[in-house]
């Protein structure tokens, strides 16, 4: 029986993180598919921890909730900022973005200008592209990572999807949703069932329902 569930250490991940000084302010659904998009969040969450820098999430205009901002699936989990300016100024690649599929290069106001001026209106030290160099890299993915609050003690690139019962619940509604279709499959009592998803080769895929 799938049971609503809210998110796990709640309480005690944002006592720890508030401590932190510095500050990275993450943007999520910029421009990837639901998955590079949820795992490289967990994975800088990761970084933030291992680097003791406070993780804040911003996700006003994700492209997996239609622009409606993190709470139209999930329940927050963190503090999450609503700067307008996130949407132009945050990103994942300093040297270029795309425009309707079409890649072009990232300009000085956009690469040097509106960033720094983010970091100043908002405080952070650190914006997506910042460091979403070091969380993709096979350096950082292999490293050691222990984290005890949720039973993480390996390399990130394994341990990392622990996370995601603290940052991926979804909100009742989305729930109950999800239990409505669940139901009207009229599934057997034991199946077997298979994801098959293309993608690069170091694609991660995981569960999140």
């Amino acid at each position: 029986m799938l049971e609503y569930s809210k998110p796990q250490f709640v309480d005690e991940y944002n006592k720890m993180n508030n401590e932190f000084q510095d500050s990275l302010i993450y943007h999520v659904g910029e421009n990837a598919g639901l998955f590079s998009e949820l795992n490289n969040m967990l994975i800088a969450m990761c970084w933030c921890y291992i680097n003791k820098v406070k993780f804040i999430l911003y996700a006003d205009d994700a492209n997996f909730t239609g622009g409606l901002g993190w709470k139209e699936l999930f329940v927050p989990f963190c503090e999450i900022n609503h700067n307008k300016l996130n949407k132009y100024a945050n990103y994942r690649r300093k040297s270029h973005f795309r425009y309707k599929r079409i890649q072009l290069p990232n300009l000085i106001f956009r690469r040097i200008l509106l960033p720094n001026l983010l970091k100043k209106q908002t405080g952070a030290k650190y914006l997506t592209q910042d460091v979403f160099p070091i969380i993709t890299s096979k350096k950082f993915l292999n490293s050691h990572i222990e984290w005890k609050l949720f039973g993480i003690n390996g390399s990130v690139e394994k341990e990392f999807v622990k996370l995601r019962n603290l940052a991926l619940c979804y909100n009742k509604n989305v729930f109950q949703e999800i239990k409505r279709n669940i139901s009207s499959l009229t599934l057997p009592a034991c199946y077997y069932s298979m994801q098959i998803r293309g993608g690069g080769q170091n694609t991660r895929i995981f569960n999140i329902v």
